[in-house]
């Protein structure tokens, strides 16, 4: 007789809507009662897990972490209390309460992959909304729970048009700052690719964009909780507090900060503290709408400085100023030498 494979999905779709009929027990037990049944059974958890986390990157990750130990730790218990089932083996209402353990692997999983997967399915059903904010402008806009949002140049906000009963979901790529309306029973979470930020509702800058080095989040006031993505650990802000991650090793750097020179960019102002020359000339070329390049990429820089309201020009004789670098222009595009 050939063996039946596995079917996670169908297992946990069938506990989910009470239709996992005797037969379908039978198979299970059958399948999970060898070590190399066992086996098989936690690679296929484990890809339908790895595919769950593919399609709701959203979820709240040190949630996500809590329910795939915990079920996994279920797992591992009913393998050392495992007694190997017969050949033949028969449903009777000794064995149930025998193979309970077992039970409690299919709903552990079934539990933790229900939740990820559905947690926020109210809120992605909803329309989305996506503001993308072209290099040499800002915008502020409302969300409809009546949050004000400062968006920075070359900036992209999604959200929808509708948020959910559990939570306020939006995503970034980019700058913004946050004024959060405060709801205790519904938090705001930020994704922005890499790390999630939670709030309740407080006021703070979030920057994020895909070719710069570092993420920094500045909180103005309130608490806010910021998860770093594959490191499964939470770093919490209070006022007048900053965090910059390294997105390449994750390295993090936590501090206190103006928080005003940190929104400067809201009235114009530019502000750099030790900021490595790349990001710099990309704030550059988001705010002013130019094309700068370094002639020698490999060099570091570090630049520090405040300019108010400057023209190009001048920041950029600043800059040359510091590194004893030249400028050489044509058009749009300039590059530094």
């Amino acid at each position: 007789m050939r063996k039946k494979d596995l079917d996670i999905e169908k297992i946990i779709d069938c506990y989910l809507t009470n239709k996992f009929s005797r037969q379908d027990f039978i198979d299970l037990m059958e399948s999970i009662a060898h070590e190399k049944g066992m086996a098989e059974f936690q690679r296929k958890f484990s890809e339908e897990w790895e595919e769950s986390m593919e399609q709701n990157e959203e979820a709240d990750i040190q949630e996500r972490s809590k329910l795939y130990h915990e079920a996994s730790n279920i797992i591992a218990d009913a393998k050392r209390r495992e007694t190997p089932i017969p050949s033949r083996f028969r449903i009777k209402i000794g064995y149930t309460v025998r193979y309970a353990a077992w039970l409690a692997v299919i709903i552990a999983v079934s539990a933790s992959i229900y939740l990820f997967t559905h947690k926020n399915k109210e809120q992605t059903d909803a329309k989305m909304c996506n503001i993308s904010i072209p290099a040499g402008e800002k915008k502020e806009i409302k969300l409809p729970d009546e949050s004000d949002i400062y968006i920075n140049s070359a900036s992209t906000l999604k959200y929808p048009e509708t948020f959910g009963e559990k939570q306020r979901l939006v995503e970034l790529a980019g700058e913004a700052f946050f004024k959060i309306t405060p709801d205790k029973e519904k938090p705001f979470i930020i994704n922005t690719g890499q790390i999630s930020i939670k709030v309740l509702g407080t006021s703070f800058n979030v920057r994020s964009y895909d070719e710069d080095e570092w993420i920094g989040v500045t909180v103005s006031t309130g608490i806010v909780s910021v998860s770093i993505f594959d490191e499964n650990s939470s770093i919490q802000l209070t006022p007048s507090e900053e965090l910059w991650i390294n997105k390449k090793n994750h390295y993090f750097q936590k501090s206190k900060k103006d928080v005003l020179q940190a929104s400067s960019w809201r009235d114009g102002y530019l502000y750099f503290d030790k900021a490595p020359i790349k990001d710099v000339i990309n704030t550059l070329n988001r705010k002013y709408a130019v094309n700068i390049v370094l002639a020698r990429p490999g060099e570091e820089y570090t630049i520090t400085g405040e300019h108010d309201n400057k023209s190009l020009q001048s920041v950029l004789e600043s800059i040359c100023f510091i590194t004893k670098l030249k400028q050489k222009k044509n058009g749009n595009n300039i590059t530094l030498y």
